[in-house]
């Protein structure tokens, strides 16, 4: 990793990562302890949307919320990227949404202070 301190906290999570050290991401996030909870992803970029992917793949529901979510995205499923066909999104961060979810998947590009 050229560009180690951009992957900080991916590094900081996995101590045991490095040269010719590699992590199984997939048993890291425990897709299991992931299974039959409420997951709520924070943020739609380029994080949020990878973990969409990862969590599809592996049959693990979720919804999304991100202010920067079009109103035609949220009221039209046509609009919206495969990976969020069928999934909740919301526009708004409130505490009720929050406390309503097991896991938080807080994106790195959105400021802990509206998360």
């Amino acid at each position: 990793m050229a560009r180690a301190a951009h992957y900080r906290a991916f590094l900081d999570h996995h101590r045991h990562s490095g040269p010719g050290r590699f992590v199984d991401l997939e048993d890291t996030m425990m897709i299991n302890a992931l299974t039959n909870k409420r997951v709520l992803i924070v943020g739609a970029g380029v994080t949020g949307m990878s973990v969409a992917r990862f969590l599809d793949r592996n049959d693990i529901s979720f919804e999304l919320v991100d202010s920067a979510l079009g109103d035609s995205m949220v009221g039209d499923e046509g609009k919206r990227p495969d990976v969020l066909r069928g999934k909740a999104l919301h526009q708004s961060f409130s505490d009720a949404l929050f406390n309503g979810f097991d896991v938080i998947v807080l994106s790195p590009g959105v400021p802990r202070n509206l998360a």
